[in-house]
């Protein structure tokens, strides 16, 4: 787009002015080289001048003609008879005076036509510069339509570029928005985020704090019970023993009891035997 842009404004502008440049030295060097290289042909180009003027300057025109043609009266009679033209008739001997007469006669009224010719030929010479300037005009003109267009198809791509960058601002716009929109939601989010954040970091200290009274409680309860498992180990063991004590306290009952049992009984008998031993001894005495 740049490239096109720089194309538009120098190259474009560059082309024309070289091309009418051209155009316009190729007709100067033409009319220099049609004027300088070929004088005789001078009158033609102011003919349709001349002819325009009237008959004032045929006359001056025609004897212009003749004596760059050939000279004091030679032009004249060649161009009258131009098949017949015999330079031996036309220079042929005769009276020096009448010759220097003549000459003279020729001389004067060839001055008089070249000065007649010579305001026919300013005034074909200021139409012919009328008509370059006319031309370079036109020229212009041209150059400048052609720059015209150029700038023409310019704005039109400018306007095009503006209305292209007019919608990217609109929608970038609308994206800005929204954009704005989504981080004033962000914010809020992060805000509640960081809120969250500090109230968890407040319940962590808490947690913390718990987790080492929890801590201390359960060493505390680790000892305690190591110091109960121990009791507890001495009073299983004191059962063990109390167990086997009570097992021979059971048994050293059964013992003693069988042996009272036996002692009660012998104790019987012995009182039954000595009972009827004192009932037997008075009906014997009797």
């Amino acid at each position: 787009m740049q490239t096109r842009n720089f194309l538009i404004f120098f190259c474009l502008p560059l082309l024309l002015s070289c091309a009418v440049g051209y155009r316009q030295g190729k007709q100067r060097r033409g009319a220099v080289r049609k004027r300088m290289a070929r004088p005789q042909h001078l009158l033609e180009d102011f003919a349709p001048i001349s002819m325009a003027a009237g008959g004032a300057y045929g006359d001056g025109v025609a004897g212009l003609a003749g004596e760059q043609s050939h000279g004091s009266g030679v032009g004249k009679q060649c161009v009258e008879s131009p098949s017949g033209c015999n330079v031996k008739e036309i220079f042929k001997p005769g009276d020096p005076k009448e010759k220097s007469s003549a000459i003279a006669v020729q001389a004067a009224q060839d001055a008089k036509a070249a000065n007649e010719a010579q305001g026919a030929a300013g005034q074909a010479a200021a139409q012919h510069i009328k008509l370059e300037l006319a031309e370079k005009a036109f020229q212009s003109a041209k150059a400048a339509e052609a720059a015209l267009m150029g700038k023409q198809m310019m704005v039109d791509q400018l306007e095009q570029e503006v209305n292209e960058a007019s919608a990217v601002i609109e929608q970038e716009t609308n994206a800005l928005q929204g954009t704005e929109i989504n981080m004033k939601a962000a914010m809020d989010a992060s805000r509640l985020a960081s809120q969250q954040f500090q109230a968890f970091s407040e319940l962590h200290k808490t947690f913390e704090q718990n987790l080492a009274n929890i801590q201390t409680v359960a060493m505390g309860v680790q000892q305690e019970m190591s110091s109960k498992t121990q009791l507890l180990e001495a009073a299983q063991n004191r059962v063990t023993l109390l167990r086997k004590q009570l097992q021979g306290a059971h048994e050293d009952y059964e013992k003693t009891k069988q042996a009272a049992y036996k002692a009660a009984c012998a104790a019987v008998d012995a009182r039954q035997k000595a009972s009827t031993s004192n009932n037997e001894s008075p009906v014997s005495s009797q």
